[in-house]
């Protein structure tokens, strides 16, 4: 699950914010490659995994099996750890199991767990406060294991980085224009990056869909017959998963292609100078903007607390700026908890309401945004 990886990301980038030697691994590759654990105030195992169907990601299967093993209760025995899972209260049967397996095995295995288990719903739109919470409460015990000050200023550092990208318009040119062979090399570039990121060990493929009709008349509702072609080497067994990766549609792209000032027809070529190891967009490349925006770019999820938080600083009227200083706001007491158990102002505008980061922008006109930020 991609947003398990980026939780993962943010995490190690966190740790090495406070000075610590942090390293990231697939849960197999502890076994494979046999990583040393650290045992004690050496270090601390931090788990971020998803779950599909009560059972471990493509990528943790031997280490499910390992947790049985008499090597990992050696392993195991004195280790400091905190798990965290992100899962899907749809499948309420095996919310959450593969999570909860792994931190009770680590601590009937003699782990200490650091705090309890946080859980990221991925169904609901808090999946990211969720795992703020979880991360403060993680870093606050750390802190104070060791003796260490609270900074007052820790909640700032745990407001995911955002990446700045560089966009440069190609004025004299049109998408339309783009040749054929720059445009197949961009779409293989664009499966080679997803493949090494978010669709990591997901066995994804690129096909054709050869058949797609409506099944039902009904003016207000849409069930339709799609068959695809599967390319050599790939099979099909009922009750297998397919899993199809979409894109945006048009009416949100042309909104936001309007609120950057770029024309439908725009060409582009994009740089990052920082993270692009992990980026799904095409760099360096010609591209039509509408193709980037369309497909490289999840535009229908709610707003986030951390790209509130980027926004306001670019608002020229301070009230919006103070509005979204207030719904980027963790809580007053830095500890991520809500006060009173009620919800806060992010819960009530962007959860309840279920606000895009389109829709943000749109309410907060003087937020002064461009293709590159």
């Amino acid at each position: 699950m991609g947003s398990a990886e980026d939780f993962a990301d943010r995490t190690l980038t966190t740790g090495k914010g406070f000075g610590m030697v942090a390293e990231k691994h697939s849960l197999d590759k502890l076994v494979t490659a046999k990583v040393m654990l650290p045992k004690g105030e050496d270090g601390l195992v931090i788990v971020v995994t998803s779950v599909y169907n009560g059972q471990p990601p493509d990528n943790a299967r031997r280490f499910a099996a390992w947790l049985d093993t008499p090597d990992a209760a050696a392993a195991v025995e004195g280790v400091r750890f905190a798990v965290f899972g992100c899962g899907n209260k749809q499948w309420a049967a095996t919310y959450m199991q593969f999570p909860r397996t792994v931190s009770e095995t680590l601590e009937s295995l003699g782990g200490l767990p650091m705090v309890p288990m946080g859980e990221g719903d991925m169904d609901s739109g808090e999946a990211e406060l969720s795992f703020t919470r979880w991360q403060v409460s993680l870093v606050v015990a750390l802190l104070q294991a060791h003796g260490a000050r609270i900074p007052d200023g820790i909640k700032e550092t745990l407001y995911p980085k955002l990446p700045v990208y560089s966009i440069f318009h190609k004025v004299d040119a049109k998408a339309e224009e783009i040749p054929v062979a720059t445009l197949e090399a961009n779409l293989q570039e664009a499966k080679r990056q997803a493949l090494r990121t978010f669709l990591a060990g997901n066995q994804a493929f690129l096909a054709e869909v050869s058949c797609n009709r409506e099944q039902l008349a009904a003016p207000d509702r849409s069930t339709r017959h799609i068959e695809v072609a599967l390319p050599d080497g790939v099979s099909y067994a009922a009750g297998d998963h397919l899993g199809v990766v979409g894109g945006n549609p048009d009416e949100v792209v042309f909104a936001y292609m309007d609120r950057l000032g770029l024309a439908r027809d725009a060409v582009v070529r994009i740089e990052l100078e920082e993270g692009s190891s992990s980026s799904t967009v095409p760099l360096g490349r010609n591209v039509a903007a509408y193709a980037v925006l369309a497909y490289h770019f999840e535009l229908q999820q709610l707003a986030s607390r951390a790209q509130l938080y980027a926004l306001s600083k670019l608002a020229c009227e301070p009230a919006e700026a103070e509005h979204l200083r207030t719904l980027a706001d963790f809580g007053r007491d830095n500890s991520g908890e809500v006060q009173g158990g009620s919800p806060d102002a992010f819960e009530r505008y962007v959860l309840q309401s279920r606000r895009t980061l389109l829709e943000v922008l749109q309410e907060h006109p003087s937020v002064e945004v461009s293709a590159g930020a």
